[in-house]
């Protein structure tokens, strides 16, 4: 209680997963093997998410030179929209540019063609702080449900840290987009509302 008075229990889950993966010897199957603890999948979603963040930055670029491209979203993957953030730009640098990934994430499946584009949105995200109008050049290729994760890995660390220029940023869109947009903000990052079943199967195996 003490924690979840300040923070969200997405958040919160998502340090576990951070730390499942730190304790656990950078083991990922370990650590999102004791993520299915949770009681929930969005939970363990969001576990998947920091346990995929912190072998990426003990791993991923030395697995990006030694492994197959995908590599680990293509092993463990149940949640791609947890593992493609921090794969795309291992993956721009490998395929030569942003335009190429995302060529490779229409020839992706499913869940895995959402989650890279999940990871297209997030990369983007630095940029859409510093120029917001970059907004409207980004998220624009896939289907709807690709456009629709693009824009919440675009927006969401800005929604975390200042909900008011998201705002902003999302008003610079128009039509459905800045619907999307718009929503993703009112929802926030670590929501446990959010429509998980465009991100993963939410029924359990």
């Amino acid at each position: 209680p003490a924690v979840t008075t300040i923070h969200r229990k997405g958040k919160c889950s998502h340090g576990m997963g951070h730390a499942l993966t730190y304790v656990s010897g950078y083991d990922l199957e370990i650590a999102l093997r004791e993520c299915g603890r949770f009681s929930s999948k969005p939970l363990e979603y969001y576990c998947a998410g920091g346990a995929f963040m912190e072998y990426d930055i003990a791993r991923g670029r030395a697995d990006a030179n030694a492994k197959p491209l995908h590599y680990p979203c293509d092993v463990y993957i149940e949640f791609p929209s947890a593992c493609y953030p921090h794969k795309i730009k291992h993956l721009i640098k490998k395929l030569g540019s942003e335009e190429n990934v995302i060529t490779e994430c229409l020839g992706l499946d499913g869940f895995s063609e959402v989650g890279c584009f999940h990871g297209i949105g997030f990369v983007n995200g630095d940029d859409v702080e510093k120029n917001p109008l970059t907004i409207r050049d980004i998220c624009t290729q896939g289907t709807y449900e690709d456009q629709y994760v693009c824009l919440h890995g675009a927006i969401v660390k800005l929604a975390e840290v200042n909900e008011e220029k998201a705002s902003a940023v999302c008003a610079l869109l128009e039509g459905e987009k800045r619907t999307m947009c718009e929503e993703l903000v009112r929802l926030g990052p670590y929501s446990l509302e959010r429509p998980f079943e465009i991100y993963f199967a939410t029924e359990r195996k």
